[in-house]
């Protein structure tokens, strides 16, 4: 019985852990969070650090915009480059409608306006 009661705990921690990722605490959550800040702030070695982890380069906020939308809008080049290299959608739209190229027209953005355009934006 000694032995049962030690076991017991084991395994519903280990029943807690495996949900933990459901509850939005996961370490991708948690990444998303980091690439979508670094977008916004303009740290290019961090967003490189967490692509090289593997984290999804389409990443949305809860408004809908895209690490690239972010980056767009906040004139981060080098990280609009990046980005695109490495896959992100330039025709992803927010929940509002907005594009990457939409959000560097209205800003007057040109040369990420142009970098979009030569990745395949469409107006």
């Amino acid at each position: 019985m000694k032995k049962l009661s030690c076991i017991i705990p084991v395994l519903v921690l280990s029943l807690i852990l495996s949900f933990a990722p459901a509850c939005g605490n996961s370490e991708a959550s948690i990444n998303v969070q980091e690439l979508l800040k670094a977008c916004e702030q303009g740290n290019l070695e961090d967003v490189e650090g967490l692509l090289e982890k593997d984290v999804n380069v389409n990443s949305k906020d809860k408004s809908g915009d895209s690490a690239l939308i972010i980056a767009t809008r906040n004139r981060h080049t080098e990280i609009a480059e990046l980005l695109i290299a490495n896959g992100a959608n330039v025709n992803a739209k927010a929940e509002n409608g907005i594009t990457p190229l939409m959000a560097a027209a209205k800003h007057g953005y040109t040369e990420i306006k142009d970098l979009l355009k030569a990745a395949g934006a469409q107006e």
